[in-house]
């Protein structure tokens, strides 16, 4: 998870999920073990300051 390159706690990416379905527009893919992947690609560009699509 790249909560350490966004300077967050996990929670808050959980939190943001369930409360609004996405964190800043990044909708994680969930895994058939139920676990959740944050896609890479979207989390480096907002990082980057670019869009998220």
């Amino acid at each position: 998870m790249h909560t350490a390159a966004l300077h967050i706690r996990p929670q808050t990416l959980r939190a943001a999920l369930c409360r609004d379905g996405h964190y800043f527009g990044i909708r994680p893919v969930k895994l058939p073990n139920r676990m959740l992947a944050w896609p890479c690609e979207a989390i480096d560009r907002m990082t980057a300051g670019e869009a998220v699509k």
